[in-house]
């Protein structure tokens, strides 16, 4: 009877973990120019996204990325599962005449992708979070850059932690 189960328990395949596919540290060396009198400058940084467990169906997301003159975008949150992938909503938006931010991460392959756009031919909707020259469109990560996150104490004590913990209670 032993050896019943256990070839049923091999034949029947573990339940997907979404999150346990994507959690973990992405970075990404990146270069950008830098304008100003005179020739551009070069100048190299990272983009980062990190992505912590909430529970079964809620992960904790950060995602930085560099973009020309300094500019950047920087975003924080609580994402819910949602359509195969985790969802930010804001109930709001942060700018006027500008649709509420909604962002969208999913693992598509062998990458991770991220987009403020619900539909490609869409506005973005999270530019309150950007220079002039970001976006939080279209943006992708190779799931080879994806780390185990080994400061966790530190990131569950970062001001952007402690603000989605905060906005996600209400």
């Amino acid at each position: 009877m032993k050896l019943f189960f256990l070839l049923l328990s091999l034949a029947i395949p573990a339940a997907a973990d979404p999150i346990g596919e994507i959690e973990g540290v992405y970075k990404e060396r990146t270069s950008f120019e830098v304008f100003s009198e005179g020739p551009a400058h070069v100048r190299t940084g990272e983009n980062i996204v990190e992505i912590v467990r909430q529970d079964q169906s809620h992960i904790y997301f950060r995602a930085e990325y560099l973009y020309r003159n300094g500019h950047n975008c920087s975003i924080s949150g609580i994402a819910a599962a949602e359509k195969g992938g985790f969802v930010y909503r804001e109930r709001e938006s942060l700018l006027p005449n500008e649709p509420p931010c909604t962002f969208t991460i999913r693992r598509e392959g062998d990458a991770l992708t991220l987009t403020d756009r619900l539909a490609t031919d869409d506005a973005r909707s999270c530019n309150a979070y950007c220079g002039a020259n970001g976006t939080l469109s279209a943006l992708s990560m190779p799931m080879k850059a994806r780390r185990p996150i080994r400061y966790m104490d530190r990131l569950k004590k970062s001001r952007q932690y402690q603000a989605a913990l905060e906005a996600a209670a209400h």
